[in-house]
C-alpha cells in the first residue's frame, strides 16, 4: 500500500516520540569507555590517561537528560542518541545541525524522527577540543582537568551509542510495521543489556581497537554508524538467542551472540578513543580568547569591577 508523505511523516513522528534513547546500559557504556581509555596513545595528558574511571562514571549522564519528568529537556535531547538511516533515502547529510534541520524540513520529516547522533558527536568533540586548548594554556588547573573528564564522559556516551545497531535504524524495537509504527518487541532492551549480561570486560573489548587522530570526526562518526547499521539484520537473525534483559543466562551464551556484542562495543570503543584523541590533537589549532580565564587562573584585571 502506498502512503502519502504527510501521513508517513505523522506516523514516524508518533513513533519517534515513543522511541527510547538508551543505548547500552551502564555496564555497556562503562566497558566501552574503559576499553577506549586503555588504547589511548601516550601523548595524551597524563591526568586524562589516569582518569578513565572518572570518565566512565560520567558515561550515563546524557540518559539522565531524557527523563519523563523533564519534558523540555527530553524533547531537545532524545534525538541526539540515534540516526535512523533509512529515512534519509540515500541523501548525504549536511555538515551542521542547522543545515540538517533545513533538510528535515525539505523532506517533511521532524528531526526527532530522523535523529541527530553524528551532529551531537561533532559538537561534544569540539567542546572537548576547546577544553583541551584550555589545558594546554593552564596545564596545572584542576578545574579545567575536571571539566575535560566530564566532557569526555558525555562524548563517550554518544560515541558508544553509535555502536548499538538499533540506534542506527528505523527498526529500533522490532521490524517496523507497514503503518510506520514499532511492534515494541523488547529486542532493543535486550541489546542494551547485552554487554552487561555477557560480562564483557575492557581487556577483551580493547583487542584490535585503535585510537586514531582524524581531521573529520563527523565523517568518522558516520562511518561507525553505517558499520553498525550493517549489523541490523544480524541482530534480528539472532533475536531468539539473545539473553534476557535481567537475570541469569541458562547455559553457555551463544557464541554468535557474543561475537555480535564484541563487534558492537568495539565499534563504540574505537570511535570513542578516536574522538578523544582527535580532540586532543585538534586543540593545538584552537585559540583560547584573551578575555577568557578559568576561575582558578584568576579573573582578568577589571573584569569584575
Amino acid at each position: 500500500m502506498r502512503y502519502t508523505r504527510q501521513l508517513l511523516c505523522c506516523l514516524i513522528f508518533a513513533a519517534a516520540l515513543a522511541q527510547a534513547s538508551w543505548a547500552w546500559w551502564s555496564e555497556g557504556h562503562e566497558v566501552i569507555d574503559r576499553a577506549a581509555g586503555s588504547v589511548l596513545p601516550s601523548d595524551m595528558p597524563e591526568f586524562f590517561l589516569k582518569g578513565t574511571d572518572t570518565i566512565a562514571s560520567y558515561s550515563m549522564e546524557p540518559d539522565l537528560w531524557t527523563g519523563r519528568d523533564l519534558p523540555a529537556l527530553r524533547s531537545s535531547e532524545s534525538l541526539n542518541h540515534y540516526l535512523d538511516l533509512e529515512l534519509l533515502g540515500g541523501r548525504e547529510l549536511p555538515r551542521t545541525r542547522d543545515e540538517f534541520l533545513a533538510l528535515c524540513c525539505e523532506i517533511k520529516l521532524p528531526p526527532s524522527s530522523v535523529g541527530a547522533l553524528p551532529y551531537t558527536i561533532q559538537e561534544w568533540h569540539d567542546r572537548l577540543a576547546v577544553a583541551f586548548a584550555e589545558h594546554r594554556k593552564w596545564p596545572d588547573d584542576k578545574a579545567v582537568q575536571a571539566k575535560i573528564l566530564y566532557i569526555a564522559g558525555v562524548l563517550g556516551h554518544y560515541t558508544g551509542d553509535a555502536g548499538q545497531p538499533l540506534h542506527c535504524t528505523l527498526d529500533y524495537d522490532g521490524r517496523t510495521n507497514p503503518d510506520g509504527s514499532s511492534p515494541r518487541t523488547g529486542i532493543h532492551l535486550k541489546m542494551d543489556a547485552l554487554p552487561g549480561q555477557l560480562a564483557l570486560n575492557p581487556a577483551e573489548v580493547a583487542k584490535g581497537v585503535k585510537a586514531e587522530a582524524v581531521e573529520d570526526i563527523f565523517a568518522r562518526a558516520l562511518t561507525a554508524i553505517n558499520e553498525s547499521h550493517k549489523r541490523v539484520d544480524r541482530v534480528y537473525k539472532l533475536e531468539d538467542k539473545l539473553p534476557p534483559v535481567v537475570g541469569p543466562i541458562e547455559g553457555k551464551p551463544d557464541e554468535d551472540v557474543r561475537r555480535l556484542a564484541l563487534d558492537c562495543v568495539r565499534t563504540g570503543a574505537e570511535l570513542t578513543a578516536t574522538a578523544w584523541h582527535s580532540a586532543w590533537v585538534e586543540s593545538l589549532n584552537v585559540a583560547v580568547p584573551e578575555w577568557y580565564r578559568p576561575v582558578a587562573a584568576g579573573s582578568p584585571e577589571g573584569l569584575l569591577e
